[in-house]
């Protein structure tokens, strides 16, 4: 694996831009909080061999590894826990999963054929951005670094992962775009303004375990129980980073800045500064940056040399304690003044700590007769209240589950939504035949129940003018824009099926069936 330079650590500011390094100071030392200390580094994709390979691609592997995942994972969507060979072969389980491996490298490989690739920086904020790496809403290396370990995956090839990713979500959304007259785009708006006025609620069965009654006696049996040991070890080590907390400290910083010339006085001004300063007044300083000094909580192993060794030096007996001020700390343009707002100290819980938490969520998963009475009982209810129209009790219910509740949205004739809710060609065809207000319709699958009353029926209005946009050097040739939102989702998907066949044809594709 090829290692290079940070894609977290902050560029060096420019000597004599005084502005920018006023203001990037801050910046740069708080990213030099989150990311100094080790590096998602761009690498060359590890490539399995052809002996674990289950498929190929023009030439790069699809290995049976990542196929495993991408099952292990859909079987976790599914929730349905793992799936026997009976259940794989019925509902064709291994050839979907292949196959949307194969797209996604077909796509994948297009992006690249067209030079639509995310930079590192945002392979890096996205990475940041994402909720399980983050600690109080911050980015927590610690905390990466452990969930990866887990998974048995190094920072660079996740990075590699989620390049590819963002590669693919380029390229589908570009695919999603298409040029369209105006003359469409009046017609489409128009037709848009129809549909169906609905309320709709989509209950996902996972988010319903909390409901299920587990008692205390159920608990201690499970754990005592020597089948269960190695469960809940494993369950322990893949969860491990929840039961995992670093000593850290809240930090507010004041930034004394310099340049050659001021040096000598700058670091007399800053010494000078600190005999003025204590917990009570350093916010009120004039040289505090209310918005970028307050740097929030930081850990260990993620800082400039100097910083660390100020505020989590080797020797516990230096550790500074809440309230006091540390430095002057020189960096390369600045001397720094801390504040130790408050601390945490260092939390590591073991299996026997959490085992009976663990033990329940088992329990939970284990209780799938029992989830499907909970959910048929609260979709059963939740129907009936949709009839009444009994808006505040489904709400209540809502906060209880986390279901989505979409209520009024209208569903448009040229798009299977409702809000946030995509519909299959089947559940958005059977909503339109012959719709009559009053209706309640029921859609289930293995993963989520879909209810949807129809409350009204709104026509196509035909009365409205059209707007007429044409070029200014040509008035009988009509302007074409790409827009998305005014096309029909089945044309777009139709669309991007057609590139996908026409990727395929001309794709080497080598697949090696008796491993699925």
């Amino acid at each position: 694996m090829k290692s290079s330079h940070s894609l977290l650590s902050p560029n060096p500011s420019k000597p004599n831009d005084k502005e920018a390094h006023k203001s990037r100071i801050f910046v740069g030392v708080i990213l030099a909080l989150i990311g100094v200390g080790f590096a998602l580094s761009t690498c060359d994709r590890v490539q399995l061999t052809s002996q674990t390979a289950i498929a190929s691609v023009d030439g790069e592997d699809i290995g049976y590894k990542q196929y495993a995942s991408a099952s292990k994972r859909y079987e976790q969507m599914l929730g349905m826990g793992e799936m026997t060979p009976a259940q794989r072969k019925q509902f064709n389980f291994g050839q979907k999963i292949l196959d949307e491996l194969i797209n996604s490298k077909l796509i994948i490989h297009l992006a690249k054929d067209q030079k639509i690739w995310p930079s590192p920086d945002e392979v890096k904020e996205t990475i940041k951005e994402q909720e399980y790496f983050q600690t109080d809403k911050k980015f927590d290396v610690n905390k990466y670094k452990i969930v990866l370990r887990n998974a048995e995956l190094s920072p660079g090839q996740y990075e590699n992962e989620m390049m590819q990713d963002l590669a693919q979500r380029k390229m589908i959304d570009l695919l999603n775009v298409y040029p369209v007259s105006n003359k469409s785009k009046n017609l489409i708006s128009q037709i848009k303004k129809s549909g169906i006025e609905v309320n709709a609620i989509r209950v996902t069965h996972n988010n319903m375990k909390s409901g299920l009654n587990i008692s205390a006696d159920e608990i201690i049996k499970f754990v005592k129980d020597p089948k269960n040991k190695s469960v809940l070890e494993n369950s322990f080590t893949r969860n491990k980073y929840r039961f995992e907390t670093p000593a850290s400290k809240n930090i507010k910083i004041i930034s004394v800045d310099y340049t050659p010339e001021t040096l000598a006085a700058a670091e007399k001004e800053s010494q000078e500064l600190k005999k003025t300063l204590n917990a009570a007044n350093f916010i009120k300083n004039p040289k505090f940056d209310k918005k970028n000094g307050n740097v929030g909580w930081v850990s260990a192993g993620r800082l400039p040399p100097e910083i660390e060794g100020a505020l989590f030096p080797k020797d516990e007996v230096n550790a500074p304690l809440k309230g006091s001020i540390l430095g002057p700390i020189k960096t390369e343009q600045s001397f720094l003044l801390l504040l130790v707002d408050d601390e945490k100290v260092e939390t590591k819980k073991t299996l026997n700590d959490v085992s009976h938490e663990l033990a329940e969520e088992q329990i939970r998963n284990l209780k799938s007769k029992e989830l499907k009475a909970l959910v048929k009982e609260t979709v059963d209810n939740l129907k009936e209240l949709l009839k009444a129209g009994d808006i505040a009790k489904i709400e209540k219910i809502q906060k209880q589950y986390s279901f989505t509740f979409e209520k009024k949205s209208i569903l448009s004739p040229i798009e299977k939504q409702i809000g946030p809710i995509n519909l299959e060609t089947s559940q958005f065809e059977k909503i339109f035949t012959s719709p009559k207000p009053g209706d309640v319709l029921t859609f289930d699958n293995p993963t989520e129940t879909l209810v949807v009353k129809i409350e009204n029926v709104i026509p196509v209005d035909m009365s409205e003018k059209p707007v007429t946009v044409v070029a200014d050097e040509d008035p009988k040739k009509e302007i074409t824009t790409p827009s998305a939102d005014d096309l029909s989702q089945k044309y777009v998907q139709a669309q991007r099926e057609q590139i996908l066949k026409r990727l395929r044809e001309h794709a080497r594709i080598n697949i090696n069936k008796d491993m699925l």
